[in-house]
């Protein structure tokens, strides 16, 4: 039997204090591991970072896709993307060290390094230290303020149920996401393509913003299997929102899929010394295996099984295929980040710090997630709560049924 919202709301308080907890206890090991190896704590908290920045930037993409397209689907899970998107301002500042860190993690700024190589020097009028603070600065500062208004709307529109706030969120949607997707494109050419300032490719931020898309889905999907044990969500989402998760997931697979697949036959085809490098340096030295870990968890084993019918409208299944894709996200950042030169590998290495940078920034995140989500008055959108209450009239009770088996 389903809890009421306001048990809902004791556990938020719960989950909030042990996520503080975790995080602080997180980062204090970070700190530690800082005062042991300075370079591996600046890579292994970008890679930690980078998770649940994609997480945000993922939910951003699809609360703007929802108030473009509508659905039930989205719904139904509003408040849990307005909530993901609000925790921009504490991913700014856990940024910081990223800062304090730039000659550590970029090759180009290092002025000993910047000096002698030609092809920096050619990329330095972007490639700078001021400039590459400035835009980090913006794209955080434009995120938080487009999370800001997106709540700011949704709370009116529950207040008033005035039809032109929604459709204002609709109108700064379609720009939203033209200009958002430009910013996180930028942002991960500054954050994760330029640790190997030799190599670029134009579709890099575009396999950011699908791996965003597979984090942000993965984690709504645990969210809601969690979610569904309380109020209103347990009289909610049925089995077909199950399955259009289920189906969101799968695409956003499927797309990623293409995008590697698009990346690497280009760089094959074309055989320039100054491109292949990047996949050399990950096809050798150990570093194969979990190219070929990725290949088939990240793609073929998650594609497989949620082509599966049945498996999409069970919950605990479909939750146990999105922990597992949310995981392998975890490798892939490790994947794209810990073989660039400037670390000075030799082959395949992990460190502490990798998972616990993870767990650490995550637990501030999971934090601050649950105290704006803890904070609004209602769980649903008050008017697609009415919407979804009537049709639920007619499919109900066999849907729910099916739902529950978490």
């Amino acid at each position: 039997m389903a809890q009421n919202e306001a048990a809902l709301r004791a556990m938020l308080n719960r989950l909030q204090i042990i996520s503080l907890g975790v995080g602080v206890i997180g980062l204090g090991a970070c700190a530690v591991g800082f005062t042991m190896n300075s370079a591996q704590f600046f890579q292994s908290y970008l890679m930690g970072l980078m998770l649940w920045v994609q997480v945000s930037v993922g939910c951003m993409f699809i609360l703007m896709a929802h108030h473009l397209a509508g659905g039930k689907w989205g719904g139904a899970i509003q408040r849990l993307l307005e909530s993901a998107i609000m925790v921009f301002p504490v991913l700014g500042l856990l940024f910081i060290p990223i800062l304090m860190g730039l000659p550590v993690l970029y090759e180009w700024a290092r002025p000993e390094v910047r000096a002698v190589d030609h092809l920096i020097q050619h990329k330095a009028l972007y490639l700078n230290v001021p400039f590459f603070a400035g835009r980090a600065i913006a794209f955080f500062l434009f995120w938080s303020v487009l999370a800001y208004f997106f709540n700011k709307y949704s709370l009116e529109l529950d207040k008033t149920g005035d039809q032109e706030v929604k459709n204002r969120m609709k109108n700064i949607s379609g720009p939203g996401l033209l200009f958002f997707g430009l910013s996180v494109t930028f942002a991960s050419f500054d954050w994760m393509m330029s640790l190997e300032p030799h190599w670029f490719s134009s579709i890099y931020g575009f396999m950011f913003a699908t791996g965003a898309s597979i984090a942000a889905f993965a984690f709504l999907i645990i969210m809601v299997n969690f979610l569904l044990k309380y109020e209103p969500f347990a009289s909610v989402i049925e089995v077909r929102q199950i399955n259009d998760y289920a189906n969101f997931l799968f695409g956003a697979i499927m797309t990623w899929g293409y995008v590697q697949l698009c990346q690497g036959l280009i760089i094959w085809s074309g055989n320039v010394a100054e491109f292949t490098t990047w996949y050399i340096t990950r096809i050798s030295n150990g570093w194969q295996y979990i190219f070929m870990f990725l290949a088939l968890f990240q793609f073929f084993v998650p594609f497989s099984l949620l082509l599966i019918w049945p498996l999409k409208r069970n919950i605990r299944l479909v939750t146990a295929v999105a922990v597992l894709v949310f995981i392998v996200r975890v490798v892939d950042l490790f994947f794209l980040i810990a073989p660039a030169e400037v670390f000075h590998h030799e082959g395949l290495y992990f460190h502490w710090l990798d998972v616990v940078a993870c767990i650490g920034v995550g637990g501030i995140w999971m934090a601050a997630f649950s105290f704006v989500l803890n904070r609004k008055s209602s769980f649903m959108p008050l008017n697609d709560k009415i919407q979804l209450a009537q049709e639920q009239g007619h499919h109900g009770a066999h849907n729910r049924a099916a739902t529950h088996s978490y």
